[in-house]
């Protein structure tokens, strides 16, 4: 079971990309500018390899405009990754100080995970659609190639409408992946850190 964040259900993941491990924000400071006392660092490519690469996966398929059904290496790839209380958020200070280093926050909950795991599916079945046809008229047009190469004729592979197959593989399935990129980007909407904060957020843990 995913236990990333913790034994609440919730909790605020801040993704960050570093070259050198001195490069990473000092956990002090982070505390000192969100108020926070409870935040952990991790290595992203470790026991929670699979939920970070999600995390990062939807940024490169909204941000990053990626047609790619699947990569481990794109600009919001991370390196590491904190782990604080739930509903941090974050401030201009934070943002300003480490705009190299800061790639996103997030105030998740299991279910939004498993609601952006299932988006981050379909998008990835969209593509393939597109692909699947795209695939299907390059096959066509080689059988085609193949038939003319040993001189025999045979009508159902080669009196095919062809250039009407190859202009609607630019389109077909574009609706389709775009809509779920969209999807995508409605979940990033809803459990991102704003990209501008114009306000102080008391991050302090309010006593039960």
């Amino acid at each position: 079971m995913n236990n990333l964040l913790g034994p609440h259900d919730a909790a605020t993941v801040v993704l960050f990309k570093a070259q050198f491990k001195t490069d990473l924000p000092k956990k002090a400071d982070i505390k000192r500018l969100l108020h926070v006392t409870d935040l952990n660092f991790f290595k992203s490519r470790g026991q929670h390899n699979r939920t970070i690469e999600s995390l990062e996966r939807a940024l490169d398929i909204v941000r990053g405009n990626t047609e790619r059904r699947f990569s481990r290496v794109s600009s919001y790839t991370s390196t590491d990754y904190a782990v604080m209380h739930a509903d941090v958020g974050s401030n201009l200070f934070l943002q300003l100080k480490y705009a190299s280093e800061l790639i996103e926050g997030f105030n998740l909950t299991y279910q939004a995970l498993e609601e952006l795991e299932e988006l981050n599916d379909t998008f990835r079945e969209m593509l393939e659609i597109g692909e699947d046809y795209d695939r299907w008229v390059k096959v066509a047009l080689s059988n085609r190639d193949r038939l003319e190469r040993a001189g025999i004729t045979d009508a159902s592979v080669s009196d095919l409408p062809f250039d009407v197959w190859q202009k609607q593989a630019e389109c077909y399935a574009r609706h389709a992946v775009e809509d779920a990129r969209q999807r995508v980007a409605v979940w990033l909407e809803q459990y991102t850190w704003p990209s501008h904060v114009s306000e102080p957020h008391d991050n302090r843990l309010i006593a039960i």
